[in-house]
C-alpha cells in the first residue's frame, strides 16, 4: 500500500502537492496560526519533507496563504456553479 501512495505522489504535479500541504496545514492553523511550524507539520501529515516544502511554497507561508486563497476562490466557483444569480439579492 505504501508503494500505491509513493507512486501517486510521484505522479503529483506542483499544484496536487501545493494543495494536498495546504489542505494538511489546515489543521494547524487554528492552533499555530499561519507560520513556518504549521506549514511544516501540514507537509509532514501530507507526506512531504522539507524540500518539497520549498519547492512549492518559494516564499514560504506567504505562498501558502496564496495557495489557499487560490483554493478558496475554487471551492467558492464551485459551489455557486449551479445559482442562478437571479435567485439572490444585491444590495443597491
Amino acid at each position: 500500500m505504501a508503494t500505491k501512495a509513493k507512486t501517486k505522489k510521484l505522479q503529483q504535479g506542483p499544484e496536487d502537492i501545493r494543495n494536498d500541504i495546504v489542505l494538511h496545514t489546515l489543521n494547524h492553523v487554528a492552533f499555530d496560526g499561519w507560520s513556518k511550524d504549521a506549514l511544516q507539520r501540514g507537509a509532514e501529515d501530507a507526506g512531504y519533507g522539507p524540500q518539497e516544502v520549498r519547492a512549492v511554497f518559494p516564499l514560504g507561508v506567504e505562498s501558502a496563504l496564496t495557495g489557499f486563497a487560490t483554493l478558496a476562490d475554487q471551492w467558492m466557483l464551485e459551489a455557486l456553479h449551479d445559482e442562478n444569480p437571479d435567485d439572490h439579492r444585491v444590495r443597491d
